[in-house]
């Protein structure tokens, strides 16, 4: 911008140019988004019931292996990602149309997955041990990857930070970029805290974290990652699965005794809400349309899902 100015002493024919500050733009640009808009409903106290229940096949042309669906994930549009690691391949289902519509093969066994953004997720996987991101704009697609040391078995996100769990006896804090920022293995008087931990989920506001443990139950942290509490149920056998419904309570899986238990975010157990007869069979992963009050869960060795409708 040129300006001349005269009688007042200022230089005049002065060129004023602004260059921004490139760290500054690239650092914006990395974001995911400007911040998270969080829509809390009124806390729901009382049981779901299950209303009707369909199935949904997962199989599609060119799998050569049976069906292993261990991991799910809602995203936008009424659509579900879930993980077939007998076909090492991630699958996007639409719930509407209750098919298949995009497939994208990964070479390697694949677990849990979680949401990043509209346009990304992230997949727990083994041989080779990594976390895989995928695009999930128009077609899927591979795109970046973090290598760890352990295999990645479930997988959330909280501000910008990855938690993961190995089917073991850690849970991995990754940043975005995939540098290790704090490993959670034992509570504060030393005893460990998992044997075999499998998937875990965050509630709304953050502040309380649940690891479902084959062996140890549902082992319950607050959001700087100490121990609180640890669930045992004699109804629970093998806990596998978990997930919120945003209202303050969590569906967990009992892949043993075939079932999914409710209980609210203090540990209270409100009752079971499928059961085996329901059709459940070594369930494993499970998420919640709060909207349309609809359970998905996979069941291992299986070619189908199941879907749930609760009121």
């Amino acid at each position: 911008m040129e300006k001349t100015q005269h009688r007042t002493g200022v230089i005049t024919n002065v060129q004023i140019s602004f260059h921004p500050n490139q760290a500054l733009r690239d650092y914006i640009q990395g974001l995911h988004g400007i911040g998270k808009v969080q829509v809390a409903g009124k806390k729901r106290m009382d049981l779901y019931k299950l209303k009707s229940s369909k199935d949904i096949n997962i199989r599609v042309s060119g799998d050569t292996q049976p069906c292993i669906s261990f991991g799910c994930c809602l995203i936008l549009d009424h659509q579900l990602l879930v993980t077939d690691s007998g076909n090492q391949k991630l699958k996007r289902i639409d719930t509407k149309k209750m098919t298949v519509v995009d497939q994208c093969s990964l070479g390697c066994y694949i677990f849990g997955i979680c949401y990043i953004h509209k346009k990304e997720v992230a997949v727990g996987c083994q041989i080779p041990n990594k976390i895989q991101f995928i695009s999930i704009e128009n077609k899927m697609m591979p795109t970046r990857k973090i290598d760890t040391s352990h295999l990645c078995y479930g997988i959330t996100m909280k501000d910008d930070n990855l938690y993961v769990t190995d089917w073991g006896a850690s849970l991995y804090v990754y940043d975005i970029n995939g540098v290790l920022m704090k490993t959670i293995a034992n509570d504060i008087s030393g005893n460990k805290l998992f044997f075999l931990s499998a998937y875990i989920t965050i509630n709304n506001d953050g502040d309380k974290m649940f690891i479902a443990d084959w062996n140890k139950g549902l082992v319950c942290l607050d959001g700087r990652g100490t121990h609180t509490s640890t669930i045992k149920d004699s109804d629970l056998n093998g806990v596998f699965g978990v997930c919120t419904d945003g209202r303050g309570n969590l569906f967990v899986v009992g892949s043993g005794s075939h079932n999914v238990v409710q209980y609210n975010e203090d540990g209270k157990k409100i009752g079971v809400v499928v059961k085996q007869e329901d059709g459940l069979k070594y369930p494993s992963s499970i998420a919640f349309h709060p909207g349309d009050k609809r359970l998905f869960v996979t069941m291992r060795d299986s070619d189908v899902i199941k879907m749930f409708d609760l009121e």
